[in-house]
């Protein structure tokens, strides 16, 4: 028969190990940060982290910091902002069947280029 004090010992250093190894279990995959990919045209960059075809954002710049209508699109998710050269479009949404997320650029009210990012 254990003592008093083992006993207690062992029960203690028994939870310890069942906490940490539902620790370990609980703890997020690596593969759980979001891809992030950058693509520049002529007049307009896109940058889109996604997981998959889970968009968690957005960002539509103009490479020379030119101001100008800027516009992000993928799926049934469009938004726009004028007079900008820089804009963060949060999503944060799942779009099972859409291929690509994409960004635009208008100068002056005529769209001039539009770049895209397979998902």
């Amino acid at each position: 028969m254990m003592k008093p004090f083992m006993r207690r010992v062992v029960t203690v250093v028994g939870s310890l190990a069942t906490v940490s190894a539902l620790g370990v279990l609980a703890a997020a995959p690596a593969s759980a940060a979001p891809e992030v990919e950058e693509i520049c045209g002529r007049n307009v960059c896109i940058i889109v982290a996604h997981d998959g075809k889970r968009v968690r954002d957005i960002t539509v710049y103009t490479p020379d910091g030119v101001r100008a209508t800027l516009r992000a699109f993928v799926g049934n998710f469009r938004d726009s902002r004028n007079n900008t050269n820089r804009f963060l479009f949060p999503a944060n949404r799942n779009f099972p069947n859409s291929q690509y997320a994409c960004g635009g650029v208008s100068l002056r009210g005529v769209p001039e280029e539009n770049v895209c990012i397979e998902l």
